[in-house]
């Protein structure tokens, strides 16, 4: 069980490494609406190197999530 407080984000993935996340019938508790992030996109560089945020993303072919998919607890 995940709890909002806890964490910034469920996922991160590097939209040019070509990164996917599915997510069906998640439970969060005390979710609020993008508190947490669920999969927040980035652009990968090499090791050593801090990743650009690109921002959160839902129904695309990176992030294969629909906000019906994620649930308060």
């Amino acid at each position: 069980m995940l709890q909002a407080s806890q964490i910034g984000s469920v996922f991160g993935i590097n939209k040019n490494f070509k990164d996917r996340a599915t997510i069906r019938n998640l439970k969060i508790k005390n979710y609020k609406k993008e508190k947490p992030k669920v999969c927040v996109m980035y652009k990968g560089v090499q090791l050593g190197h801090e990743s650009p945020k690109i921002g959160e993303r839902w129904n695309n072919s990176n992030c294969n999530i629909s906000h019906s998919d994620i649930k308060k607890l």
